[in-house]
């Protein structure tokens, strides 16, 4: 494994995301106008451009679309992690979101707690 952890690059458009993942919150886009959802945070509002579009908080809840555990690890700074897995869940409120993540055993484990 490297040294060099793999952190998300974060910017003032998804800070806000990020911000609610450290509050055990997941956060999304909404239209005002439309009240339609947006996912992954745009700097432009998809659904009535010209419109700011505003964070919400979501319920977290979803379905998994699809789920892999990579044989080997494609990623070097994962190695010592394998085996874990990567998941795609639709979100509840809108299937049309669909958010990538780990499936892990419970909040704050390792993203190798279910394998």
């Amino acid at each position: 494994m490297t040294d060099e952890t793999l952190l998300p690059h974060i910017d003032e458009l998804n800070a806000p995301f990020w911000e609610g993942c450290r509050a055990g919150v997941l956060r999304v886009q909404q239209c005002p106008a439309t009240g339609r959802l947006m996912f992954p945070p745009r700097p432009v509002n998809s659904w009535t451009p010209g419109t700011e579009a505003v964070w919400v908080d979501v319920s977290g809840r979803g379905r998994i679309w699809s789920v892999i555990e990579p044989h080997p690890p494609l990623m070097l700074n994962f190695t010592e992690l394998a085996p874990y897995n990567a998941i795609v869940v639709e979100l509840q409120e809108d299937p049309a979101i669909r958010i990538p993540g780990n499936l892990v055993a419970a909040p704050g484990a390792a993203i190798n707690s279910v394998g």
